[in-house]
């Protein structure tokens, strides 16, 4: 009993160190706050829309914003705050998938090849540095005319530029975790693989995972707005942060607002999760100091 509870208050002192030192800098509370806005946001956006973002009103077009359209309204009359809230969950959806992407299969390539060594290694490494050879913007723009434009080959395409980057991390992790004696040992008592990756080297590579995760959130959703700016992802009239952008540039000089809201939302959501990153990376770093 005596030995839990120790347990359990060295749990809680890490888990309150970890806090303390996660939201010492400012800007990473900002940035939490921020992303919890923008999840909540995401996850309710069918309940808190105060329309039919997909529905115009040519009687609304160009509307200034008013207590009733606090952004005002599109060429087609369509309640700016309305898509914007629908655009978030576009993002996303293309953040997680995109992510989710990048982590299984470029984490499963990144252990495997860290772990057995060899030509294995070898292959799977230049087979990753060559993709990471191309600019990552401009290989998913390849993909994705390859493909053709929609929203499922976007979150492909920019899932297949974050395979690399887990890849690489995760065979480092590995190189650097098999040779200790914790591994050596379970080996030595006849651990299989399977165990040995699951129990005595997974758990080290978690850290530096959330870590790449959150900024490639950022990264995703960035290359989502990109690829719907330049018409290759989510197609009208689905909203998008980035289609948004595109319809608002042709009445830039009049309705200023249309590109400027939907650009400020992008940025405001990319440097949050781009914020957050650094300071779980400082957080989760055991050579600083609690």
């Amino acid at each position: 009993m005596a030995t839990n509870e120790t347990g359990m208050r060295t749990r809680a002192e890490s888990i309150v160190r970890f806090r303390r030192r996660l939201f010492a800098n400012p800007l990473v509370l900002w940035s939490f706050l921020v992303l919890l806005g923008f999840l909540f946001i995401a996850a309710f956006a069918p309940y808190i829309t105060p329309s039919d973002p997909l529905r115009g009103n040519l009687a609304l077009r160009f509307a200034p914003p008013s207590w009733e359209l606090p952004l005002g309204a599109d060429h087609q009359g369509r309640d700016m705050v309305s898509r914007l809230i629908a655009g978030s969950r576009v993002a996303l959806l293309v953040g997680a998938v995109a992510v989710g992407i990048g982590l299984v299969v470029g984490g499963l390539l990144g252990i495997v090849a860290g772990y057995f060594g060899g030509l294995l290694d070898v292959v799977l490494m230049r087979t990753m540095d060559i993709i990471l050879a191309f600019p990552w913007l401009l290989l998913v723009i390849a993909v994705v005319s390859i493909l053709g434009p929609s929203l499922t080959n976007a979150m492909l395409a920019i899932g297949i530029t974050f395979i690399p980057q887990y890849a690489r991390l995760l065979r480092s992790v590995v190189l650097t975790t098999r040779e200790q004696d914790f591994v050596q040992a379970a080996r030595a008592l006849g651990a299989g693989t399977p165990r040995i990756l699951a129990q005595h080297i997974a758990p080290f590579t978690v850290a530096q995972t959330i870590v790449l995760t959150t900024i490639s959130l950022g990264k995703a959703i960035l290359a989502e707005a990109g690829l719907s700016f330049l018409g290759l992802g989510v197609q009208p009239p689905t909203p998008s942060w980035g289609t948004m952008i595109a319809v608002g540039q042709d009445y830039l000089m009049t309705q200023p607002y249309l590109s400027i809201v939907p650009g400020l939302t992008v940025m405001i959501v990319v440097i949050a999760l781009n914020l957050f990153g650094d300071g779980l990376r400082d957080a989760l770093d055991p050579k600083r100091s609690p």
